[in-house]
């Protein structure tokens, strides 16, 4: 059996079972018994430019990320976690990371919008302070429109 180092993240995990969906070879090490023959399609939920940027944030340590990166992240349109309910995201995403979220949030819609981030491979900290940052931005804006 074979076991992880540290724990995988979403975006390795997505890349895990594209590779094992589309190569039947590369499955075989992981057969008990039987024979898998087919090549079954992966659909990325993560679009590549939403994708390559939160492996860039990744990559970055917190002391090192601005205000400005969690601001000018965003998913462009809709992606394959937009709209995933709490239930598919908690499958998702860890218990620990999820409890996490539901301990730092009150609200669900930020509890979603952390989570949707987090399934979509963004570290739960980034993800935390991505939300976050969505929020300060969203109150700036509101109290803006009243002046």
């Amino acid at each position: 059996m074979r076991e992880f180092d540290r724990k995988p993240s979403p975006t390795h995990l997505n890349s895990f079972f594209k590779k094992i969906l589309a190569d039947a070879e590369y499955r075989k090490q992981f057969l008990n018994e039987g024979e898998w023959k087919e090549t079954i399609e992966w659909k990325e939920l993560v679009n590549p430019r939403t994708k390559a940027i939160v492996e860039q944030i990744n990559a970055l340590s917190m002391g090192r990320l601005k205000f400005k990166d969690f601001k000018n992240l965003k998913v462009d349109g809709i992606d394959g976690y937009s709209r995933m309910k709490k239930e598919k995201l908690e499958v998702i995403i860890t218990k620990e990371d999820s409890e996490r979220v539901d301990d730092e949030f009150e609200e669900e819609r930020l509890r979603l919008s952390v989570k949707r981030w987090v399934a979509r491979g963004l570290e739960i900290e980034k993800a935390i302070r991505k939300i976050k940052t969505d929020e300060e931005v969203r109150m700036n804006t509101e109290k803006s429109k009243r002046y």
